[in-house]
């Protein structure tokens, strides 16, 4: 009797029962589960890291830009929250247009142009892309530019010196 049981529990010991493959299994089900989550997080953030560093350098050099030109301006024109009139200097002429439009992916975005026309002659247009909404507005000395929620004023020279007297 003794060898009939201690032949039971060997088999019992070395052998891998069905509720633990099951067990095994579920585990491994819920493991992958988990990556394919996690792997989906980590495109995405990575997707949306390169969207915000481009939108950044787009406000950079827009915000660059258009200091420049307003600090510049002997005469500046807010005409609307999506155009923007300059005068530089006797003939130089810069007119600042947004609009917000909707891309191939469905994403809105706000198109910014900045048109140089010096007298009779007309640069190259200088474009503008970012998924934020931009808007100008008139601002004391200046021209306040929204984009999204935050705000910036930029300072001409020429209004700056009318206001101190």
């Amino acid at each position: 009797m003794k060898q009939v049981l201690s032949r039971q529990r060997r088999r019992r010991c070395h052998g891998v029962t069905m509720i633990d493959m099951l067990a095994l299994m579920a585990l491994l089900g819920v493991f992958m589960l988990m990556t394919g989550h996690l792997f989906t997080q980590a495109m995405t953030i990575t997707r949306d890291g390169a969207r915000y560093e481009q939108d950044v350098t787009q406000i950079d050099a827009l915000v660059r830009h258009l200091r420049q030109d307003v600090w510049q301006a002997s005469q500046l024109d807010a005409v609307d929250e999506q155009r923007l009139a300059l005068t530089l200097g006797e003939s130089t002429r810069v007119t600042w247009r947004i609009t917000r439009e909707t891309s191939e992916m469905d994403e809105p975005a706000t198109h910014i142009v900045r048109e140089i026309t010096d007298g009779a002659d007309a640069a190259e247009p200088t474009r503008f892309v970012v998924r934020a909404p931009v808007r100008v507005a008139a601002a004391g000395p200046g021209v306040r530019l929204y984009v999204g929620e935050q705000s910036v004023t930029l300072v001409n020279q020429v209004r700056l010196l009318e206001v101190s007297r």
